[in-house]
């Protein structure tokens, strides 16, 4: 879900995928090769589920596109909550950055030309501050290192009963 909040009022971007064919083409993410499934879902009996293959970079194939119903503007507040399932043993990370890109949001300027991205990675060693966060068209801002060791990616077992 996306919610954000400003001077042109409030909009939410909900994506659900219950009414989806399962091995479909997950069409509101844009361009990606991302499917519908059923395997694991937070809510709902569905989800949009992203594959990758040890090794690959991922580039231009993993992730997806949301475009947003209005421009957000310098002083605007965007809230963002992403349920994400990582399966057991999954490197969430590349090397040798030591640093997943999990979140990119494009920014432009006042004539709509591309400006950069705030991009928002997942650090491999977790550790007190386990995220990175850089706005690629400011580089010499510099690396943020936003959360605490609270904030960590947590691994959870999940049991689902097998009926006979």
């Amino acid at each position: 879900m996306l919610l954000a909040t400003g001077n042109a009022g409030a909009w939410t971007i909900q994506q659900s995928y219950d009414n989806e064919n399962v091995g479909a083409k997950c069409n509101k993410w844009g361009s990606s090769q991302s499917i519908v499934s059923s395997d694991e879902s937070a809510s709902g009996a569905k989800s949009c589920k992203q594959s990758i293959n040890e090794g690959e970079t991922g580039f231009g194939k993993w992730g997806g596109v949301i475009k947003f119903p209005s421009t957000l503007h310098s002083g605007d507040e965007l809230w963002i909550r992403i349920r994400t399932f990582f399966p057991s043993g999954f490197i969430y990370t590349s090397s040798p950055g030591h640093l997943l890109k999990f979140l990119r949001v494009a920014t432009f300027d006042s004539a709509g030309n591309g400006n950069g991205y705030n991009d928002w990675y997942i650090k491999r060693d977790g550790g007190s501050k386990p995220f990175g966060f850089i706005y690629e068209g400011r580089l010499d801002l510099g690396w943020h290192y936003p959360g605490t060791s609270a904030d960590e990616i947590k691994v959870m077992v999940r049991v689902k009963q097998i009926l006979p």
